[in-house]
């Protein structure tokens, strides 16, 4: 069977686990598997001879357009017969995407079973290992793909409301066969250095649960001390070189890596030897192939020249620990991994919620933890006051226990929404802009340190709601217009506005054809008017 694969050009981070799996399942079976990011061109889709069989993957549903629009494109090439759709979107929006391409197969839900898929045996696809191979078969990085992924566990107990988890993961279970799925890795792939680890709720395991699973990630090299020795882009290619669908980043790595190297050969016998290598590599037609002729000689240098320094690995539970679940006794065999970072979901700000967070952070930190990377949700059942008390309690926190707590506020959309745009009870258009434009001003980061918090988000919460009302460049640009003295200019008639004045501006700033009775928000509004591009912006200095 010749199969081709296919994730829709969004840009995300992590690889497409689904179709590492599903292919790593196809290829045990003996088939023929390609890898495509994206819609491949007309002109080279109709060369594809023989296609038995395309899996689509799915991601957010926010990217709902884009992805109808890719598995459109194959829908008019191939028969829906063989188009297979599947992931997280496929599964959150099933009934929609059947309206949308109606004969095609979707998979809802997780790959348990090959006879989801039309065969006879009964794989269970979702355990399978990844496929690590494919990456190499596009243009695109991942900017985490060269990682280990894995679960340890599945689903998770609570069933909020604003999580998809108990759609795509219903029951919750430890999986705990970490051994194997990093064992397979290493012998098909070559070591990884980091780990990270999807689980949706750790903290739900057993004490004895727990101790089972860091017992065997320390067993495989997880440990605070450095034991993972990388491997040289020269050693990948000689692994990869063989593979039918190699894609030239590959080769380019290589070939970069050993320039780079001609300035650290250091033995007098070897830099003249290794620089005419490196020539005659420059000049060759078939790189990839000198590279393997030459291999012993490249390696042989390299290895007196290049020295070998381990480095210390690290594991990241990257969906987030749950706070109220977290105790001394579980923290205590947690933290016996090298964790970096630990990140602490803090989602709500209510007494009980702010008490189990606080109380979380100071058992990781007694447990020796002291990087902390936290999810903040917003635009949820909050207002924008509960987001900034929250960043405040990270700033003071972080002082006062002297740890480094990064803040990562994340917009709630709705798990069936097909588009960004969703605005929470509490919020509205221009606050949820306003704090897109802070995110990009802070690279989506809040820092530890006061003074770079009062400088994204304000020193008090009037002082918090001013920064949300300026205009979008005045926030991004900030020093800047503040220099040019537009700031100013907007600040001396934000100074004249009444409490009245302000919620008429929000509905000028939010509410379409809404005119302004007010004449000082007709004076301000001028500044929402003006088209500020970066370009004005550099010319300015």
């Amino acid at each position: 069977m010749n199969v081709l694969l296919v994730e829709p050009d969004y840009k995300n981070k992590y690889p497409p686990m689904g179709l590492m799996k599903i292919s790593t399942f196809h290829k045990r079976r003996g088939d023929n598997v390609k890898f495509y990011k994206g819609k491949i061109p007309r002109d080279f889709l109709r060369n594809i001879d023989g296609i038995d069989r395309i899996y689509i993957t799915t991601l957010f549903t926010f990217y709902y357009d884009r992805t109808i629009d890719t598995v459109k494109y194959y829908y008019r090439y191939f028969k829906s017969s063989k188009i297979f759709v599947g992931g997280i979107m496929a599964t959150l929006l099933t009934e929609q995407l059947r309206k949308d391409v109606s004969d095609i197969f979707i998979l809802a839900g997780q790959l348990t079973d090959a006879s989801m898929l039309g065969f006879d045996d009964h794989t269970n696809i979702d355990t399978l290992p990844l496929d690590y191979s494919i990456l190499d078969e596009i243009e695109y990085d991942y900017p985490a793909g060269d990682n280990y992924f894995s679960y340890t566990t599945r689903g998770c107990p609570n069933h909020c409301s604003f999580c998809a988890v108990p759609i795509l993961e219903p029951n919750y279970q430890f999986t705990n066969n970490i051994h194997t799925q990093i064992m397979n890795v290493n012998d098909s792939f070559g070591e990884k250095r980091n780990l990270l680890l999807l689980d949706n709720n750790i903290f739900n395991l057993s004490v004895v649960q727990m101790t089972e699973l860091v017992d065997d990630l320390r067993a495989l090299g997880f440990t605070k001390e450095p034991s993972f020795c990388p491997e040289s882009p020269f050693v990948q290619y000689l692994r990869k070189w063989n593979q039918p669908s190699l894609h030239h980043k590959v080769l380019q790595r290589a070939v970069d890596y050993l320039n780079s190297c001609t300035s650290k050969i250091r033995h007098a016998d070897d830099t003249s030897k290794y620089s005419n290598l490196v020539e005659q590599l420059n000049a060759s037609d078939d790189k990839g192939a000198f590279i393997v002729e030459n291999q012993l000689v490249f390696r042989d240098i390299l290895q007196r020249n290049i020295p070998t320094r381990l480095l210390k690995r690290y594991v990241d539970f990257n969906q987030g620990l749950e706070a109220a679940r977290i105790t001394p006794e579980k923290m205590i065999v947690l933290a016996q991994l090298p964790l970096n970072p630990v990140r602490i979901a803090f989602d709500h700000y209510n007494p009980q919620a702010v008490k189990n967070y606080k109380h979380a952070i100071r058992i990781a930190h007694a447990c020796g933890i002291n990087n902390f990377s936290n999810y903040m949700l917003f635009n949820f059942d909050d207002d924008p006051d509960a987001l900034w008390q929250r960043l405040k309690i990270n700033i003071d926190l972080a002082q006062e226990l002297h740890i480094s707590i990064f803040s990562f506020p994340m917009k709630y959309i709705p798990i069936t929404e097909t588009d960004r745009n969703y605005i929470g009870p509490h919020w509205n258009k221009k606050y949820l802009q306003a704090i897109s434009a802070i995110l990009i001003a802070t690279k989506g980061v809040v820092a530890q340190g006061r003074d770079f918090f009062y400088r994204a988000f304000g020193k008090s919460l009037s002082e918090f709601h001013r920064i949300l009302l300026l205009p979008r460049d005045f926030i991004i640009y900030r020093k800047y217009y503040e220099d040019c003295g537009l700031t100013t200019q907007w600040d001396d008639l934000y100074a004249q506005m009444s409490n009245y004045d302000l919620e008429e501006l929000i509905c000028l700033l939010t509410q379409k054809d809404y005119e302004a009775q007010s004449d000082r928000v007709k004076k301000i509004a001028v500044f929402y008017q003006t088209e500020y591009s970066y370009n004005k912006i550099s010319k300015g200095g």
